[in-house]
């Protein structure tokens, strides 16, 4: 999919309230998840080798020529030809050619249909393409081939997180590790599933996995990049942030930084941004700036995030100038979600109305300051204006009053999502959804939150429904969602649903017509986009993809 093209942005949705903005193409820096891109260079065990992937740390299987040729040995020939495809297949993959990768992979399993490499790699082509029964079903067989294929059961297991089956996922890393109990891999993939599941003992759990895959690595480790070492010092990093334990948190990010420095990337920017939050929220803004920098450098997963933090930084110490640029360099560079017309009006600056409404609330704060609602108004107000410590400092201060406070959490987990405070914003959200299992708006909320990580966010988006079945908002951003993972039938149709419930829904208009592009209904697609534009003729990205398509459909 052209992330550029879509350009796809999820409102917060009540009035007053800050839009809290899909952010990055990838399952990447958020607490639950925290799947981190692998590598494709660095060794990890005899005749195994890493390969890239975009979610947990996932190896491909070399072919073994002797193995192979055991498996037939009447048929030379052909166990031969098989074992040219199969390397074929992984030139292919490493060159992330999926889909000439998994032609080569055909024809090595029909040569030899019992080549467990070609089913295991073809497997990992699959899930790239976000084929994950087809994927499933090759591990299934290599599996069935060779019931010793840690790396299968590995990889199955990556899959099944991508899916959300997190138990069947662990289930797997534990079969993979009963299997070979030196294997760093498993042990950091296993701790990030843990700590999606969120309790206590699992984060303790995961703590244990991170460290095993940290003490499993070689002892040329602090020398040699190992990718599954600076995932899960990266890890480690989240976990700590989420129970405030800040300075073990940075020391974590500092290593996985440090260790990556030794592999092709110049530096970990999911670290440094990371690390940025947690320094903005101990007061270090210059720190934060300067991690922001670094992450700005050379990204491409989620700069204009990056630019959008580093202007409300820039904003509270008062460089207006430098927040300004930032919020501009962010429209520019809006490739992953930072919301286009939010940043204008934080560029515009101040709104009357929400002046007004932190005036009033500032009379009634002095009159009684217990009074929780009044906090909770005024930390939207100031959250609106761009004001999101402030924002935070008032939520704070009803939960403090009100432990039970619901809306607080909801609310304060917008603001710390827009200083990129990811770990604690979702603790917030699960914690408002805690209190109150039927409050639409926080699943609403963390739904837009997930919203990359495609099925936690459709599971949200679809409680929102059952919540509140006239809920627009949800119909158009579970479309949106779907979209993502090509289901474009399920996208149209409840892109519809939100377009029948509220026919001024230009965001649903704007994604209708990416769907319609995507699936060559280019007439369509036009027809959206115009719509899109009629509802608010500042809507910049459905004029550039309109632009874009008419041009294209020139001679």
């Amino acid at each position: 999919m052209d992330f550029k093209r879509l350009a796809t942005t999820l409102g917060a949705g009540v009035a007053g309230a800050v839009v809290m903005s899909a952010i990055g193409a990838q399952k990447s820096y958020v607490l639950a998840a925290a799947l981190v891109s692998g590598s494709g260079s660095a060794l990890i065990q005899a005749n195994r080798s890493g390969a890239k992937s975009c979610t947990q740390n996932e190896s491909l299987n070399t072919p073994n020529e002797e193995n192979e040729l055991i498996l037939e040995i009447k048929d030379k020939g052909s166990v031969e030809k098989a074992l040219i495809h199969i390397k074929e297949g992984n030139a292919k993959l490493q060159s992330k050619d999926y889909q000439r990768a998994i032609a080569a992979y055909n024809m090595a399993v029909q040569y030899n249909p019992n080549a467990g490499t070609a089913y295991a790699n073809r497997g990992v082509a699959k899930k790239e393409l976000f084929d994950y029964k087809g994927a499933i079903n090759d591990y299934n067989n290599a599996i069935r081939i060779d019931p010793n294929d840690y790396i299968s059961y590995n990889n199955r297991g990556i899959v099944k997180d991508c899916e959300g089956d997190i138990r069947g996922a662990i289930a797997d890393y534990n079969k993979a590790i009963e299997i070979n109990a030196h294997y760093p891999n498993s042990y950091c993939n296993r701790g990030i599933a843990k700590s999606s599941l969120g309790d206590l003992e699992n984060l303790e759990n995961a703590i244990s996995d991170f460290s095993k895959a940290i003490e499993l690595n070689p002892e040329d480790a602090d020398t040699v990049y190992n990718p599954a070492c600076v995932h899960a010092y990266y890890n480690l990093g989240i976990i700590y942030s989420r129970s405030n334990e800040l300075e073990k948190s940075i020391a974590n990010y500092d290593k996985a930084i440090e260790l990556n420095s030794l592999g092709s990337q110049s530096s970990h920017k999911h670290s440094y941004y990371n690390r940025a939050a947690i320094k903005s929220s101990l007061g270090d803004f210059k720190g934060a700036i300067a991690d922001l920098d670094q992450a700005i450098e050379g990204s491409t997963n989620y700069r204009s995030h990056a630019y959008y933090v580093r202007g409300i930084i820039k904003d509270r110490l008062e460089d207006h100038e430098g927040a300004n640029l930032d919020f501009s360099l962010a429209i520019e560079d809006n490739d992953h979600g930072v919301d286009t017309y939010y940043l204008h009006s934080i560029s515009r600056r101040r709104s009357e109305e929400h002046i007004s409404i932190i005036n009033n609330c500032n009379i009634a704060i002095s009159t009684n300051p217990n009074d929780g609602n009044s906090l909770c108004k005024r930390g939207a107000a100031k959250g609106a204006l761009g004001d999101f410590f402030g924002a935070i400092d008032d939520y704070t201060k009803s939960i403090q009053i009100n432990s039970e406070d619901y809306v607080a959490y909801s609310g304060r987990g917008i603001m710390r999502s827009n200083i990129g405070d990811l770990e604690s914003a979702l603790h917030d959200f699960d914690k408002s959804i805690e209190i109150n299992p039927n409050y639409s708006e926080g699943y609403f909320h963390r739904g837009n939150f997930h919203y990359i990580s495609r099925h936690e966010a459709e599971s949200d988006y679809s409680k929102v429904i059952k919540i509140n079945p006239a809920d627009a908002r949800a119909y158009a951003s579970r479309g949106a969602a779907r979209n993502c993972r090509c289901d474009y039938a399920g996208a149209i149709a409840d892109l519809d649903k939100a377009i029948q419930i509220y026919s001024d829904n230009a965001f649903a208009f704007f994604i209708r017509g990416n769907v319609k592009e995507e699936s060559e209904d280019y007439d369509g697609a036009i027809a959206d986009f115009k719509m899109a534009i009629e509802i608010n003729p500042d809507f910049t990205v459905a004029h550039e993809n309109l632009e874009l398509l008419n041009d294209e459909a020139e001679p």
